[in-house]
């Protein structure tokens, strides 16, 4: 059912990879680079860090182990400090503050992340149905005592069930589309679409000068900007009819079995 009008408002499936675990990893990538809530899953995190006895791991470190990108970062690490500092400089001109955020690694891993989904997780079915959910993984081994582990454990989720149950009550509203730049870090859409725009502009604006360049010495006919039209209608039409095939085709085996 889609909407949060269900039972089921939130979820933390848990699913344990390693039983004498130190590490807990959070999933909280959604279907079509959805993500949960920030505030939901910094509630989270901060409650999990409170614990003092687990480790807090996004489960992204494809790039990270990157060799190529950890050796251009590495060669590029004298101009980006040459940037940083000119950018600094501007900023105290204008009494602003730059602020950090997290690493280009851990960007790269969260974009990768947003793109793929988790489609073998359960937090993202929930999160296909309107419901807040974030799959905990536990990895890694520890050296603390067992009953110690269980008792941080059992009482981490009932610390979440109560805030977060408050959280929702309160009907406020995040953001949920975002970069992770770090486990505490992250760009909101507010600020990255417009780098975004951008290089949409840098990529297009050129085509359209070439463009005009091209009419100015020759002329154009009439007929081919009627069928690059056409084609242009016929393609986007395609690819709509192919991205809602699937809600068509679920749909109707709905209605067919509300009717048997």
């Amino acid at each position: 059912m889609h909407g949060r009008c269900g039972y089921i408002r939130q979820a933390f499936p848990f699913i344990i990879k390693d039983y004498d675990f130190s590490k807990l990893s959070l999933l909280l990538d959604g279907p079509n680079s959805q993500l949960s809530d920030i505030d939901f899953y910094d509630a989270t995190r901060r409650q999990i860090s409170k614990t003092k006895v687990f480790e807090i791991d996004l489960a992204s470190n494809y790039y990270q182990k990157n060799k190529f990108i950890n050796y251009f970062q590495t060669q590029c690490d004298s101009i980006v400090a040459a940037y940083l500092n000119g950018l600094t400089q501007v900023l105290n001109y204008y009494e602003k503050n730059i602020y950090l955020k997290g690493s280009f690694q851990s960007m790269l891993d969260g974009i990768r992340n947003s793109l793929l989904g988790r489609p073998h997780y359960p937090h993202q079915h929930f999160m296909a149905t309107g419901a807040h959910s974030i799959s905990i993984v536990s990895h890694g081994t520890t050296a603390k005592d067992r009953k110690q582990r269980v008792a941080a454990m059992m009482s981490l989720f009932e610390k979440l069930v109560r805030i977060h149950d408050q959280l929702d009550e309160q009907l406020h509203a995040g953001f949920y589309f975002y970069i992770l730049t770090a486990p505490a870090k992250f760009v909101s859409n507010t600020v990255f679409i417009w780098p975004l725009v951008l290089i949409a502009l840098g990529v297009c604006l050129p085509v359209q000068l070439e463009y005009l360049t091209y009419t100015e010495k020759n002329e154009v006919d009439p007929k081919s900007r009627k069928y690059a039209f056409l084609f242009l209608v016929v393609n986007y039409s395609f690819g709509l009819l192919v991205f809602l095939l699937p809600e068509f085709i679920l749909a109707s085996n709905t209605k067919e079995s509300c009717l048997a």
